[in-house]
């Protein structure tokens, strides 16, 4: 398998099933299984709004059709798609990011005056 090929493959895939406005990206990576078989595993970022359960249930769709064209394109990964907040999924960016940048300080040393 070559996971550049592999990767627009997919992309493409996802690109091919129609998106509703309440999905603001779709995320994913080949990874494994629980198993070592190879998957597509992703999230699904859908928009908040004034019922977030709603958007969920507009979203599920989506990502079962998302799903199903991967497996009906039989490229030996199987997907495993969730669906996820944008709003929640944004913050844990920033927050990540955050982080990623104190380690980044502490570790940096800082030279020795001569």
């Amino acid at each position: 398998m070559n996971p550049n090929a592999d990767e627009q493959k997919i992309h493409e895939i996802i690109e091919s099933v129609p998106r509703p406005e309440i999905i603001a990206e779709v995320r994913f990576r080949l990874s494994e299984d629980w198993a070592g078989d190879p998957a597509v595993k992703g999230l699904i970022l859908v928009r908040d709004g004034k019922d977030n359960d709603a958007n969920f249930d507009l979203a599920r769709p989506y990502r079962d059709a998302v799903e199903q064209a991967i497996r009906d394109a039989r490229i030996g990964y199987y997907p495993f798609l969730n669906l996820a907040l944008e709003s929640e999924v944004r913050e844990l960016d920033a927050e990540m990011k955050r982080e990623s940048e104190k380690r980044e300080r502490r570790t940096k040393k800082t030279p020795l005056a001569v």
